[in-house]
């Protein structure tokens, strides 16, 4: 489930960010063009939602990986090195 959330974060802040482009590019022109400002819209507001709420699975589930030492020793022989 942690993986999902972190695939969630990443491609919703990259989707925000293309919205966020989008707008800028609809919103270049002399006369500025309805689809793309949309368009932008739509990949900004959902990516950001998705991003949030990533995060948020992110935090309630596993957190961040806190292991420490190497995976294949016991407590006993992970100061012996």
């Amino acid at each position: 489930m942690n993986n999902i959330a972190r695939w969630m974060v990443a491609l919703g802040v990259a989707f925000a960010s293309v919205g966020f482009v989008f707008i800028g590019i609809g919103l270049s022109f002399v006369q500025p063009e309805g689809s793309d400002i949309t368009i932008g819209t739509v990949l900004l507001a959902g990516g950001a939602v998705v991003a949030l709420l990533g995060w948020i699975l992110f935090k309630r589930t596993e957190g961040p990986d806190t292991m420490t030492g190497d995976p294949g020793l016991s407590d006993g022989d992970r100061f012996t090195r």
